[in-house]
This record gives structure tokens, sequence and C-alpha cells, in this order.
């Protein structure tokens, strides 16, 4: 009786396992068949809508520029590999309230080194008053114009403190020193104020004489009233709120690198540097600021950056610059 349980128990475990082996060779088979299959790849026909190019063009510019550089260029469908096409030979306007051209570029000011208009200026762009108008005429596409009006100097008044801030540092050997600064911005009721704010510091090249100012990164502790715009590297202090009081851009605290002053790579300089911004170079700059913020995200919604070109896409942003050595 037990030697009849043991062979049957073998039999039963032989056709057990004979069964298992046949199950995975099957699932084998079927997953070699499937992976030929999706090595094969899957094709989707995705109909895309035919794509008019439209005219692009970008100008913008402060009072205290010596410069005018603008882009212009045809757009172009996702399936179109050469992208974008510059355009060489437009006519590039701007004009006053009154219709007068203040300033005009055309063929002669394009430059093939890197695809942009430029019209060096005799003295700097200047304040303009009142509501400019650009315009853009190239072959084969409808002219595209927008407005924009330049916003007042900055007023501002500020403090700073050498070394105004310290930290331990990380690895816990010392302190690591940032220069403070309290910024007191003119809040105008009237309309939405914008300002980027710049800290520069100028070094010299003792050896060749060169001198040249580098624009610090800027770090602030939370504050509604700022954020870091990358485009830029500066900070982008706004009220966008017109029932706010007057005092409400007042206080601003922000810092920047601290240097160590008399040794040979110290800088011979400090700059403040802030600009007013129209509101449509504002609503650019937070657009743009808002899509690289998105990183690759291929999950996530379409986003157009803010134009205000009619009839085509870009931006034309006007801002006002004041400058101050900081002492």
């Amino acid at each position: 009786m037990a030697l009849f349980f043991l062979i049957t128990t073998k039999v039963t475990v032989l056709k057990t396992y004979i069964k298992y082996q046949s199950t995975v060779i099957i699932l084998l088979i079927l997953g070699l068949v499937s992976c030929g299959k999706f090595s094969d790849g899957v094709v989707h026909e995705v109909a895309f809508p035919e794509n008019e190019p439209r005219l692009s063009a970008t100008l913008i510019v402060n009072d205290e520029d010596e410069v005018i550089i603008t882009q212009v260029s045809a757009t172009a469908s996702v399936l179109d590999a050469a992208g974008p096409q510059s355009i060489p030979n437009a006519i590039i306007s701007l004009t006053n309230e009154s219709g007068q051209t203040i300033y005009s570029l055309g063929s002669d000011n394009f430059s093939s080194m890197d695809s942009l208009y430029h019209l060096d200026l005799d003295e700097n762009f200047g304040t303009l008053t009142g509501e400019i108008t650009l315009a853009v005429d190239a072959p084969d596409f409808e002219i595209v114009t927008a407005k924009s009006t330049m916003p007042p100097k900055p007023s501002f008044t500020y403090t700073y403190e050498y070394r105004g801030d310290s930290t331990i540092t990380p690895w816990g050997e010392g302190y690591e020193y940032q220069d403070k600064f309290i910024l007191d911005l003119e809040n105008d009721l009237t309309r939405a104020d914008n300002y980027l704010v710049f800290v520069d510091v100028l070094f010299e090249d003792i050896v060749s004489g060169n001198s040249n100012w580098e624009n610090q990164l800027l770090t602030y502790r939370p504050d509604n009233r700022i954020t870091y715009n990358n485009i830029t590297n500066g900070l982008l202090i706004s009220d966008d709120n017109t029932d706010s009081n007057s005092a409400y851009l007042s206080e601003i605290t922000f810092f920047s690198k601290n240097f160590e002053t008399g040794l040979k790579w110290s800088p011979t300089s400090l700059r403040l540097r802030i600009q007013a911004l129209s509101p449509e170079l504002a609503s650019y700059y937070k657009s743009v600021d808002m899509i690289m913020g998105m990183g690759l995200d291929i999950f996530s919604e379409p986003t157009l950056v803010y134009s205000n070109l009619s009839g085509g896409f870009g931006c034309f942003g006007l801002a006002s610059e004041s400058i101050v050595i900081v002492e």
C-alpha cells in the first residue's frame, strides 16, 4: 500500500512538473512573439493641422540701451525639421503717437552671425512718452504691429549692509556671509507695477586694464511680492493689485554674494540696477519663466508664450532703468 502511494505520488508530481514546464514554454514563446511585435513598433497616425507660417518678432529695449536688437522669423510646423526660419529682409519701424518714425531697421542691420537685427545708437535709446508702435513688414507676410508705453523711471530708496546676513556653512567650519539690501519702491495705485532688480559688481583685470560688470545671483526669503526670473537672472517684484496701499512695495529684503575687500580679485565697485517694466514686458517675462519652470513634462498642458503682436507672435516691450552706485 505504501509502495502504491509512493508510485502514485511520483506520477502525480511528474505530471504536475510536465504541465508546469509546458506552461512556461508557452509563455516564453508568447513573450518572444510579443517582443517581436513591440520591436517592430506600434504606429498610430496622428493628423496634424495644416500650418500656415506666421510672422514672429520680438523687440525689448530700455531707455539706457545703446543698441536696438530685434528678432524676426517665420513660424514653422512641429513636423518641419528645419524649424522657424529667420527673415533677413524685414523692415522694422518704431513710431510715436504722432506717426513720426523714431527708429527703423532694415536688411542692412541684419547679422547672419546671430540672425538678429542690430541698430547701434549714437546715444542711449532715451525716455519716450506716449504710446509707441512697433511695425514689422516682411515679404509674403501681412504687417504685424504691437503697442507699448515706456513706464516712468523707477523711484526708490534703499539701505545696504555689508555682510548683513550670515549662515553656518554646511560643513560647520565657519560662516557664509551675504550683503543685505532693503528696498522701498514707488507703488503707483493707478497701474500695475512691475520691477526687475539686479546687483552688479565691477571686476578689473590688473594685467589688461579691462573691466566689466557681472550680474550677481540674488536670494530672498519667502515673499509673495518677489519671484526669481530665470530669463533675466533678476528679481521680479510685482504689485498687480491696484487695491493695495502705496507702501505695499516697501521693505523688500534680498541678499547678494559678499566679497572680501582689499584683495587682488576683489570687485572695485557695486551697483544696484532697477528696471520698471511695461505691462506687456512683465507679462512676457512671467509667461516665459512659467514655461521654463515646467521642465520637460510631456504630460503638461501646452502653454503659449505671451504675445502682444497683432496677427503674429512675439513681444514688444519697453522698460526704463535707474542705476545707483552702492557705497
